[in-house]
């Protein structure tokens, strides 16, 4: 057991009807504070989907808000010939991370509000939440963020791995207290609600980007078809881009996804 620091109630007390409760139960769950619901990684699909799904919302964000803004919430990188590395950030402090190696791959996640972030633990010292990481092969350990600072914990909350053609997770520690009283019933406690995009391939969600993070309700239909596209592994057209007017319009995002190695 981990002794914690009491969270505060935030904005938070909101989310539990919007599109982030969904994966770890529903909002009218009864919840025993001291035996919270654990997001698993038996969950995810293969580490390909995740980063096709991550991709279709890239072209989405972009779209939107043009290639070039700095206000965009999906990006991907490599910085080896081996690694390609998928980001989100919702600008509100909270993120995901996933490096996709050729077998393997490492997906954290951080909710800075979320009773498991490491930062509830500053006074103690801690890195990483307790047992989170037991069992994190250490050559995939080394792709995680590093802290900020010294004796600064690493922005974590959950932390998922893919190895030998299966997904795991550690052991991590149940704080003393058991949850907050403030936090929704159903939602994950390491913050692993941040996957929603990642865990439906169906457009759903993308439709409820559109509608609730960009505000463009106008934009939902095609949000969800240029996802379910690239969830299909079908040619993104140019028909299915120009009906998301892009920002920087729809020849540019066709060389855009072709750049990020989707079918057009």
């Amino acid at each position: 057991m981990v002794a914690g620091v009491r969270l505060e109630p935030s904005a938070r007390e909101a989310f539990s009807g919007d599109y982030r409760a969904a994966p770890c139960g529903t909002s009218d769950e009864a919840r025993d504070p001291m035996t919270p619901k654990l997001f698993h990684p038996a969950d995810l699909p293969a580490p390909e989907l995740l980063r096709r799904r991550h991709l279709a919302y890239l072209v989405l964000d972009e779209s939107v808000g043009g290639c070039s803004s700095d206000l965009r919430m999906f990006g991907t990188g490599r910085s080896s010939a081996d690694e390609v590395l998928l980001w989100y950030e919702n600008g509100s402090g909270d993120d995901y991370g996933l490096v996709v190696l050729e077998k393997e791959a490492l997906l954290w996640v951080f909710d800075h509000e979320c009773p498991f972030s490491p930062w509830v633990l500053y006074d103690s010292g801690v890195t990483d939440w307790p047992g989170m990481l037991d069992g994190l092969p250490e050559h995939l350990a080394a792709h995680l963020p590093h802290p900020i600072g010294p004796g600064e914990p690493r922005s974590v909350s959950g932390c998922y791995w893919y190895t030998d053609g299966a997904w795991s997770m550690g052991d991590p520690e149940l704080p003393d207290e058991g949850l907050p009283e403030w936090y929704p019933p159903g939602m994950d406690p390491q913050g692993a609600d941040l996957l929603v995009p990642l865990l439906v391939g169906d457009g759903t969600e993308a439709a409820r980007f559109a509608e609730e993070y960009y505000e463009r309700p106008e934009l939902a239909d095609a949000a969800r078809n240029l996802v379910e596209l690239v969830e299909a592994e079908r040619p993104l057209t140019r028909e299915a881009l120009d009906a998301m007017s892009p920002q920087d319009g729809a020849e540019v995002m066709l060389s855009r996804a072709r750049a990020l190695g989707l079918a057009t």
